[in-house]
């Protein structure tokens, strides 16, 4: 007696089971291809990565450009108040005068000064100088630098926290240029933007992820329509690391007394630790150059970011219309 097997009969995949809706209803087509857990983890990824770019993405972009500008702030310093200010002959600390004769002189020949709030050596202070540096409070309540010939204890030259380009840049990229009153609310929004840059990139780390594709294919410049993404990406990558180191020194700097924040700073070692960190990535100037690159890169990523939705969009558009 022969047997027949039964065929089983797939339906025809409608509108629900295409979409995935009813899976547990509807068996699936065999030419249907599933669709896997990690596709809805990227969609969902994709979104949190998108609005966050299109909602808040040029405030990092603000942030980074301000912070790869403050990198070359020996030059900025030079242009805002002259280089003779700054520009003195190298010696050996043996031949410097005392701290209290650089702030007698300091004191003696600008009547501005109320008193001296700091003295600082040649090149141990954030000012890149190899004059010795003052800081000053002033009869006005303000706040102003004069830099010393260490060896002379001769002034070289007097300014204010404040003028010139270089504050201005320091002071947005604190707190946004908020006046004094709300520095705190621009200090708050400042840190909200680098929690937010953290949860940006790993978004992106995840989509880029190379997976099964190998991390030669992840760096591949692509041919055509593809260039501009593979480029984003790829720039997104290779600066992942700095960026996010970046981040959360920033958010520690902007609000040091949000929770957590004060043990994070002891175990890397104190405040000074988190500026240098920040500042130079603890690398010295090969740290600099980083950290300008990647400032450099978030206007860059946010740019490219929203070209890439618009031309997606423009895309999606034209398709409706044939």
């Amino acid at each position: 007696m022969t047997h027949t097997r039964k065929k089983h009969v797939w339906p025809a995949p409608g509108p629900k089971a295409i979409a995935g809706n009813d899976d547990s209803q509807t068996p699936r087509h065999p030419m249907q291809p599933a669709r896997p857990r990690r596709m809805r983890g990227r969609r969902l990824w994709l979104t949190v990565h998108l609005w966050i770019a299109l909602a808040v993405g040029a405030l990092p972009a603000l942030l980074g450009l301000s912070g790869a500008a403050l990198v070359l702030k020996g030059p900025l310093l030079r242009f805002d108040f002259g280089s003779a200010t700054f520009d003195v002959a190298r010696t050996p600390a043996s031949q410097w005068r005392t701290g209290e004769e650089w702030a007698e002189q300091a004191l003696a020949h600008y009547p501005d000064i109320d008193r001296v709030m700091g003295i600082t050596a040649p090149g141990a202070g954030p000012l890149p100088t190899d004059a010795a540096v003052i800081t000053a409070l002033l009869r006005d309540g303000g706040y102003g630098f004069v830099t010393v010939d260490p060896a002379t204890a001769r002034p070289l030259g007097f300014f204010r926290y404040g003028e010139g380009w270089l504050f201005t840049l320091l002071d947005f990229h604190r707190h946004l240029l908020l006046p004094e009153a709300v520095e705190e609310l621009g200090e708050t929004v400042v840190a909200c933007s680098g929690l937010l840059l953290l949860v940006s990139i790993g978004s992106g780390l995840y989509l880029w992820w190379p997976r099964e594709r190998g991390w030669r294919h992840a760096f591949t410049l692509r041919r055509g329509a593809a260039w501009w993404r593979s480029l984003h990406t790829s720039v997104a990558a290779g600066c992942a690391l700095p960026l996010i180191l970046l981040a959360i020194s920033g958010v520690m700097l902007a609000r040091p007394d949000w929770p957590g924040s004060a043990q994070l700073r002891s175990v890397l070692g104190g405040d000074a630790t988190v500026q240098t960190l920040h500042a130079a990535l603890l690398l010295g100037w090969p740290g600099r150059i980083l950290v300008l690159a990647a400032g450099l890169s978030l206007p860059f990523l946010y740019g490219t970011g929203l070209w890439l939705w618009w031309r997606g969009i423009r895309g999606y558009r034209a398709d409706n219309r044939r």
